[in-house]
């Protein structure tokens, strides 16, 4: 795994956020981009060319604060502050830009992302979707009607967006959107690195 850390792209800078310190600034729909340091996600940083190995959504359910992904469990929406204190490596908080955000539906994206929390994690698209990195063959594609039976990380956060009116990577279906072009949009913002002092 010494070549993968060695080839990885470098690590954008953001600043260092207090979570308990900015946690009522963040807002339903807002992206948290995460940076991991097992060797799984050095993997899919080093094949994804991206910083990024995962993707969540975070949302307000009355008092609680929690991000909604797809891990190998399945999907789940748990606790902000659980995964930034647990994740192993770096959490990025990105918002959407002002215009972005005016577009944005947030009662659909919240739903959809609610709608979603346990179904299964999607390992069979996430192999496509690497395959087509590995081999350079990203096309366009359309994404379905429907709900998706399974999910990946970013497959769930641009479904989401998608849904509420706000196509975040035109032109890429869901299941074939990367943490990393969730970061590159160039739709959303890093506001910075949340941590927990």
């Amino acid at each position: 795994m010494e070549g993968l850390a060695a080839r990885a792209p470098k690590r954008p800078k953001g600043s260092r956020l207090d979570y308990r310190a900015v946690r009522a600034e963040i807002q339903d729909g807002d992206v948290l981009l995460f940076q991991g340091t097992y060797w799984m996600s050095r993997l899919i940083r080093w094949g994804s060319k991206s910083a990024y190995s995962h993707a969540g959504v975070a949302l307000w359910w009355g008092p609680r604060l929690m991000v909604v992904q797809a891990v190998g469990k399945g999907v789940e929406a748990v606790p902000l502050s659980v995964a930034v204190d647990h994740y192993s490596g770096q959490v990025d908080w990105f918002t959407p830009l002002p215009e972005v955000r005016a577009r944005l539906r947030r009662d659909v994206l919240v739903t959809a992302a609610l709608d979603e929390v346990g179904k299964p994690y999607a390992h069979g698209p996430l192999l496509r979707l690497a395959r087509m990195v590995w081999h350079g063959r990203m096309r366009k594609y359309r994404d379905p009607k429907k709900s998706a039976a399974s999910y990946f990380c970013s497959q769930l956060v641009s479904r989401c967006y998608r849904l509420a009116e706000v196509d975040l990577v035109p032109g890429r279906a869901d299941a074939h959107t990367s943490p990393g072009d969730l970061a590159a949009c160039g739709q959303l913002s890093l506001r910075g690195v949340l941590h927990r002092a």
